[in-house]
């Protein structure tokens, strides 16, 4: 019923009506001299039709179709031509409202694709939040999902500011992309917020927690490799966990790997022992993504993917200060998705301290 009354439908009906009431009025004045011209009558209902959905189109039509065979039926026309200037009347009439409905099934789903792609877009950002670093660091991410449909992955990063002035990070990949893969990620992405802000302080504990909350109960039958720790500035020093993850490259010259241990992705051994180490951290820029920025294969040809080794050679090619870690990430994913087949989740952090 909300259709019958919406502003659109509302307007259109008033002005066909319009359009009828004046056609009624004026068609005497000159219906003799022009041979009767009932087929006059479409063009009301035509114009509800351009302007509203079916439901007016059809009211209007209709009334411009009785209101035509009232002057057809009064007049000199033979039962012929009056029967063939009905029936264009009645032709234009179905036309009209068919039109009028297809147009609005259409619009319809226009708005719930629009409504679609606000949703995903939330949905990303909370995938790929906009870190908000304490003062002393500059922070960026980016996330390219491989899903085309419906543009979401398994990938998932945050930064947060900790209390005691340090900068805690994370980034990981859920196994496979899609909706189900993008929820386990938010889910991931929330609960690690919420262990790195508690008393916890080694984040061996909190991929200890994750593991636990997420994984002990098998309700979740995939494995997530994961990098998570803190940057402290101040101390010039990172304290980081890898869980099965490529891991960090520290953007130095020559750009190179962060020499972490490697522990297990989370969801394969329930009772293992994750290790963090601590590394040597400057405030140099320190770059955190995922498996997707370096092994998509070419579009053609052999895969030829990127690999770290690309990567490494490809950074150690920019300039040595980047002064917007956004910019940095754009040219970067640009790069290293060029000509390439996006099977796998991009994403990427881009960390570095100021002053």
């Amino acid at each position: 019923m909300r259709r019958w009354f919406d502003r659109r439908n509302r307007s259109a009906l008033l002005v066909g009506a319009a359009a009828l009431v004046l056609l009624t009025a004026t068609y005497p004045i000159y219906a003799d001299v022009a041979t009767r011209p009932l087929a006059v009558f479409i063009f009301p209902g035509l114009i509800t039709a351009v302007l509203g959905g079916w439901r007016p189109t059809v009211m209007i039509g209709v009334a411009s179709f009785a209101v035509a065979a009232l002057y057809g039926l009064t007049g000199p026309l033979r039962p012929a031509a009056l029967a063939a200037r009905l029936l264009i009347i009645g032709a234009s009439v179905v036309a009209g409202a068919i039109a009028a409905a297809l147009r609005e099934g259409q619009a319809e789903r226009i708005a719930e694709h629009q409504e679609t792609i606000v949703f995903l877009e939330a949905f990303q950002r909370v995938l790929a939040p906009t870190p908000n670093p304490a003062a002393g660091y500059l922070a960026a991410a980016r996330y390219r999902p491989a899903e085309s449909r419906l543009q979401t992955g398994g990938d998932f990063l945050e930064a947060i500011a900790l209390p005691n002035g340090r900068l805690a990070v994370l980034i990981g990949d859920v196994c496979g992309h899609g909706p189900r893969e993008s929820a386990i990620g938010a889910a991931l992405r929330a609960g690690w917020k919420a262990i790195a802000l508690s008393e916890k302080r080694d984040p061996v504990d909190w991929v200890q927690a994750l593991n636990t909350s997420f994984f002990t109960d098998g309700r979740i039958d995939t494995y997530v490799t994961l990098c998570t720790g803190y940057l402290d500035r101040n101390a010039r020093a990172a304290r980081l966990v890898n869980a099965g993850h490529p891991p960090p490259v520290l953007l130095s010259r020559p750009s190179h790997q962060l020499d972490l241990p490697i522990s297990p992705p989370l969801g394969f051994d329930i009772g293992h022992t994750w290790t963090a180490a601590e590394v040597h951290w400057s405030g140099d820029p320190l770059l955190l993504y995922t498996d997707g920025l370096v092994e998509n294969p070419s579009l053609t040809g052999p895969p030829q993917r990127w690999d770290h080794a690309g990567l490494l050679a490809w950074l150690d090619q920019q300039p040595a200060v980047i002064d917007d870690p956004g910019v940095m990430l754009d040219t970067l994913i640009g790069a290293a998705t060029a000509g390439r087949d996006l099977r796998d989740d991009v994403a990427a952090l881009l960390i570095t301290a100021t002053g």
